[in-house]
């Protein structure tokens, strides 16, 4: 996960916000599969998803799929806890990696730890300061008809 994260971590971090998605896309070598009012979702060389959220002043927001699951919602109890034992581990990984990159994030912690920015929604969170924006791992898992992510989140 070190060589994804060092990557990823490199292309966020050196994001010009003023910029277009499509100016955004052409850098970091993006395909376009889908658009939908503010939001531009894109494939990178990896087949990993990026969703680009942008408004009238450039970049706002960028979202990249690190890990999803398949669908969870008919597993049993069991099964569940092995998915969330598995991305659990995977965010820890991705966590250390990038923080050899960046240092130390500046909080790490669940959806109701004190500290956890108001506008994310994750099951845990680690997020880094970076330049004129915030850097954040997410574990996500906004309910049981959707599936379990790991995503890096770019914000300004």
């Amino acid at each position: 996960m070190g060589d994804q994260a060092s990557r990823l971590v490199s292309q966020l971090r050196n994001v010009r916000w003023g910029d277009s998605a499509a100016s955004l896309a052409r850098e970091a070598r993006l395909k376009e599969v889908s658009s939908a009012e503010a939001r531009i979702s894109y494939r990178d060389a990896d087949g990993l998803v990026w969703d680009v959220y942008q408004s009238d002043g450039g970049i706002d927001f960028i979202s990249v799929d690190i890990r999803t699951s398949e669908p969870v919602e008919d597993l049993p109890n069991s099964a569940l806890e092995r998915i969330y034992a598995n991305f659990e581990r995977a965010f820890d990984s991705f966590q250390k990696a990038t923080s050899k990159i960046l240092g130390a994030p500046a909080f790490v912690g669940g959806f109701d730890d004190a500290g956890f920015p108001e506008d994310q929604d994750a099951v845990r969170l680690a997020l880094w300061l970076v330049d004129k924006a915030r850097l954040m791992l997410e574990f996500k898992h906004e309910g049981l008809e959707f599936p379990v992510r790991l995503i890096l989140v770019a914000a300004r």
